[in-house]
């Protein structure tokens, strides 16, 4: 349920429009009332995802999932988007962020300034 919410609700539904018609316009055309409308709808989600957020520190309680590689990854690309999260998505993110295979990952998988 995670995994597909994540690429279906999160990634498919809004971040792709954000991408689309925002990031990459000069190639798929300017829609600023389609990157706001999925801005709003990302909110909504996100409300949608507090609510399915368990007790534990990952999406499926104790242990660290692939759906927390989805839900990690959709929320990173909303910050970088200006999304506001709801508080306990920021906590969530907080935490996957911080985890050492996280910040390593990201080490090798980005440009070096400059590039």
């Amino acid at each position: 349920m995670w995994c597909f919410f994540c690429m279906m609700e999160l990634d498919a539904d809004t971040l792709y429009i954000i991408r689309r018609h925002g990031d990459l316009h000069a190639i798929y055309g300017e829609a600023p009332n389609a990157v706001k409308a999925a801005k709003e709808i990302f909110a909504k989600q996100a409300d949608a995802a507090v609510a399915r957020l368990g007790a534990g520190p990952y999406a499926m309680g104790d242990r660290f999932t692939g759906a927390d590689i989805l839900l990690t990854t959709c929320l990173a690309s909303a910050r970088r988007r200006e999304i506001t999260l709801p508080e306990p998505l920021n906590d969530y993110l907080t935490r996957t962020t911080s985890r050492e295979p996280y910040r390593l990952a990201m080490q090798v998988n980005q440009l070096p300034a400059g590039s």
